[in-house]
């Protein structure tokens, strides 16, 4: 009977230490699981996302990197076209010609009435002047 009321005691010891670690797994679950999964996360997983998005970074740089090269090269390659292009000179001559026309007739105008027609007008006097003296000797003789 000893034995029995033993076994009892130890079988009742036993369901009540099962029921009281049931409960505490239970009600304290959610908090240690919640804190091994964060340490687990920031000890394993995030360095690992973080070399990833670090080589990410970089793959998407040099990939911009290039393209801009790429468009540099066009940008360049598609001016130096229309600017050596017959059509692009003829415009930029006129555009030119148009700006400066006005100045250089002005000039010129400028430069004929102040210097070449006082100076031709002069000559042409002397010259008749010269006739006129020469036609007057050869009447008198």
């Amino acid at each position: 009977e000893f034995l029995h009321a033993r076994e009892t005691q130890n079988r009742e010891l036993r369901d009540s230490l099962l029921q009281v670690l049931n409960q505490y797994v239970m009600n304290h679950f959610t908090d240690i699981i919640g804190n091994v999964l964060t340490m687990e996360l920031q000890r394993q997983l995030l360095p690992r996302v973080n070399a990833k998005m670090d080589q990410l970074q970089n793959q998407m740089r040099l990939e911009i990197v290039q393209k801009l090269n790429v468009f540099d090269k066009t940008v360049k390659e598609n001016i130096a076209q229309v600017v050596k292009s017959k059509q692009f000179l003829d415009a930029f001559g006129k555009s030119v010609l148009i700006g400066v026309q006005t100045s250089l007739q002005t000039a010129f105008i400028e430069s004929m009435s102040s210097t070449l027609i006082p100076a031709y007008e002069k000559s042409s006097q002397n010259m008749f002047q010269q006739l006129h003296e020469a036609f007057s000797i050869g009447i008198k003789d």
